[in-house]
């Protein structure tokens, strides 16, 4: 059998979610698998990591570099990514990073969302098209979400990021013991 060469991409935004939500070694394990499955060869140096990346391209080193290489090294055949949020939360930047990917015959799979890179009918790009833009939405909801909940402790007399010089920080015990 034959291995193609593919990539790696993975990615958390916080020390939190690094830590519970989605840690690292989850989504990296679970693209072994799938690269295993589709018979791709993913060495060590294959895998790009961003932690606490930020919101927007230019704050993942990894993900440029991910990309550099793409242009670059003709054996590459595939990026394998967790799930669409991973690569990007923006659609217009993700359909970017696609397009990139097709120029250069490199094929983009999500473990979890079986019509990425599946084939180029028109079900396939509308599921796409959806899931890029409900990875945006989710980001964006859960933007208005932290400014209204921070608007609010605000409005009640509390105060939000770390405290000024001369108060001390303090964690402080609520219902859901966070």
């Amino acid at each position: 059998i034959l291995f193609m060469k593919a990539l790696i991409y993975l990615r958390v935004s916080t020390g939190a979610q690094a830590a519970k939500e989605l840690p690292l070694n989850t989504q990296k394990e679970a693209c072994l698998r799938f690269a295993q499955g589709k018979e791709y060869e993913v060495s060590e140096a294959d895998i790009y990591v961003d932690a606490e990346s930020g919101r927007s391209m230019e704050g993942r080193n990894s993900l440029q570099l991910l990309l550099d290489r793409c242009k670059d090294d003709r054996e590459v055949k595939a990026v394998i990514i967790y799930d669409i949020s991973r690569l990007s939360r923006n659609a217009m930047e993700y359909h970017g990073m696609k397009a990139i990917f097709q120029k250069r015959g490199i094929t983009l799979l999500s473990v979890n969302e079986p019509n990425v890179g599946g084939d180029d009918s028109a079900s396939s790009w509308i599921l796409e098209f959806i899931l890029s833009g409900f990875a945006e939405f989710r980001s964006r909801q859960d933007g208005e979400k932290i400014k209204n909940s921070m608007r609010n402790k605000i409005l009640n007399g509390g105060f939000c990021g770390y405290a000024h010089y001369g108060y001390k920080n303090v964690q402080e015990a609520t219902s859901s013991n966070k």
